[in-house]
């Protein structure tokens, strides 16, 4: 069953993320069309233009043309990406499709092309700002889904207002899916690894002439990997199998099939250049933001039901249109001469105004109190952007500056060192080549390796104690859990393992309290199925998913969906039905365990 939603209970992000990939996939091939056909022509029309702007030697002659297609690629793809957003958005909702006339379009490529290019600019300000970051992304992912190709400045509005709830929410999606950190991550460490190999002086010069541009590659990966992956470590990990692909897949080619590409022939300087790095960004930004949008689209679902009430309406379309098509099978078969006969009498109209008068006048009673505004000061983020004091940042981005250039120094030097090791007897080079000074070699690689070794042992003896540490608080003071209140609507199976589940169930048979001893045994059924791997245990799925998801198994254990179905018919009946708990009941639910768990008596899982 799915939680209840308000406006002081912020939703669990990473049950928000896996519905999120369900209506992904719920969108099919329809949404993603929408989202590809918008987003594939800007990728790569904009990784062209940096290639033609980044080696074309008269560069300056295409860059206003360029510039030009680059910016109606930009409104292409936010076109195709609202028009990705208002599918998964109508699919939630449970709305007819919206046609797409050629007037609606037109619409909603004029509303984005006059919103969402701001983005490019507040975007990284709000970065550098920091504070203000969340909001302002959240501000136009929020205008994508919006976008009706209704008035700009309700569309605003209503954007601004979502962007504002469950901060840490926004905050953690953010830092999970978005490929802007990515694309911040990336300037700074690359970019600073340029900028510390330039301070490093003349001995980067000789490197440089001797390994192009690997050495740059190589410093940005080792910043990449040792300084600044915690900040966004799903779209890193991401790029970096992206990257190992791109490496990898020609020599593959090369290996089995006997193609060789200009990647192999190239060796590690196929890759060490930035439009191979932006190749990798633009593939993972594919991957990440169809999944970063489908979230938003329920953040903005769930936010809008605060005062709407949007999924109640339309959890209870989809009960009606079930029960609707349950009547009509049902009396299809009682009466097949009924079936053949027109219907001359459409539903009274007064009904369905009663029915609204009814679902409104119920949503104004004390318990559903939380869809009022809270009376809270709501700080505009365009406004606020602009009157910070900048001055602050002063001293950090000197700070940062001097970091750089110490960095630049030791590497300098290092490079002077490697330049005297390989170059230090020029007039001595015999007939074999460079003439090197072993025992200047060798020395700092024994002390090096030295230092490893007592950093290794000392963290395997760290290491060490501390798992002894763990196992005597472990011995001395077992941990034991926390019993849930199953008298809570928010206890899930996954709080207690399936033996303390059947305890409890004994327990509330002694305390004779057989309704709770009842979901106790019907969570204790959902923990096997879920220790066994059959199902997939997540709050806000029903019992019918649970069910679909037991169904693909029934070749192998063809009892266990009848043996799951009784006991949740019984349990709904007793839980939300309101009837009197019979002990035939408790008898059935504790055999259809028994029986469950005698289905996976002989697997090996």
């Amino acid at each position: 069953m799915k939680r209840k939603v308000n406006k002081y209970h912020q939703l669990n992000t990473f049950s928000l993320m896996n519905e999120g990939l369900y209506l992904l996939r719920a969108g099919g091939a329809e949404a993603a069309s929408f989202y590809f056909v918008g987003s594939l022509p800007f990728m790569l029309a904009f990784l062209y233009f940096w290639n033609d702007m980044s080696h074309y030697g008269y560069a300056y002659e295409r860059i206003l043309p360029g510039s030009l297609f680059m910016a109606l690629a930009f409104a292409w793809m936010k076109t195709g990406q609202t028009l990705f957003c208002r599918r998964l958005l109508e699919l939630r909702t449970g709305v007819e499709p919206t046609k797409f006339t050629r007037k609606y379009l037109q619409n909603v490529f004029i509303n984005q092309v006059t919103v969402q290019p701001w983005g490019i600019l507040f975007i990284p300000l709000s970065m550098l700002i920091v504070v203000p970051f969340a909001g302002v992304h959240a501000f136009f992912q929020n205008y994508s889904i919006l976008d009706d190709g209704g008035p700009q400045k309700e569309t605003r509005k209503k954007a601004l207002k979502l962007a504002q709830l469950w901060p840490m929410q926004n905050h953690l999606i953010i830092w999970l899916l978005s490929p802007w950190l990515l694309a911040v991550v990336l300037v700074i460490c690359f970019g600073g690894a340029g900028l510390t190999l330039h301070l490093a002086g003349e001995g980067y010069d000789w490197v440089l002439s001797q390994q192009g541009d690997v050495p740059w590659i190589l410093l940005g990966v080792l910043f990449l990997v040792l300084g600044i992956w915690p900040a966004c470590p799903l779209a890193l990990i991401i790029a970096l199998n992206v990257g190992l692909l791109i490496w990898i897949l020609p020599h593959l080619l090369n290996s089995f099939f006997g193609i060789e590409t200009v990647f192999v022939r190239s060796g590690i300087y196929a890759i060490a250049n930035s439009t191979v790095l932006l190749t990798i960004y633009a593939i993972t930004y594919l991957v990440l933001d169809p999944i970063m949008k489908s979230t938003y689209v329920l953040r903005c679902f769930y936010g809008d039901s605060v005062a709407t009430g949007a999924d109640l309406l339309a959890d209870l379309k989809k009960t009606v249109l079930l029960l609707a098509a349950t009547t009509v099978v049902l009396v299809t078969l009682q009466s097949p001469a009924i079936a053949l006969q027109p219907m001359t009498h459409l539903p009274d109209r007064g009904s369905i105004q009663e029915l609204d008068q009814a679902i409104e006048s119920t949503l104004l009673q004390s318990e559903y109190a939380w869809q009022v505004d809270h009376p809270r000061k709501k700080l505009s983020l365009s406004f606020q952007l602009f009157s910070l004091d900048l001055s602050f940042f002063e001293p950090v981005a000197r700070w940062i500056g001097s970091v750089f250039r110490w960095l630049g120094e030791k590497i300098g030097l290092f490079f002077e060192w490697l330049k005297k090791i390989f170059h230090n007897n020029d007039d001595q080079k015999d007939e074999e080549g460079l003439n090197i000074d072993m025992k200047g070699v060798v020395k700092p690689v024994v002390y090096l390796l030295a230092f490893l070794l007592l950093l290794f042992g000392g963290w395997q003896v760290i290491k060490l104690y501390r798992l002894k540490k763990s196992l005597n608080k472990a011995i001395q003071s077992p941990v034991v859990g926390d019993v849930p209140d199953l008298t809570d609507e928010d206890v899930s199976a996954d709080m207690l393992p399936e033996t303390q589940w059947l305890d409890l169930a004994d327990r509330m048979v002694a305390e004779n309290k057989p309704h709770l001893a009842l979901r106790a045994l019907y969570l204790a059924g959902l923990a096997c199925l879920g220790h066994w791997r059959i199902i997939r245990l997540e709050p806000y799925k029903s019992n019918r998913e649970y069910g679909n998801e037991i169904s693909r198994v029934s070749s192998s254990y063809p009892e266990l969906a009848h043996l799951f179905s009784e006991t949740a018919g019984l349990f709904e009946k007793v839980w939300y039905g309101d009837y009197p708990v019979e002990a035939k009941y408790l008898s059935t639910a504790g055999n259809n365990h028994s029986l469950i768990r005698g289905c996976f008596a002989d697997s090996k899982l």
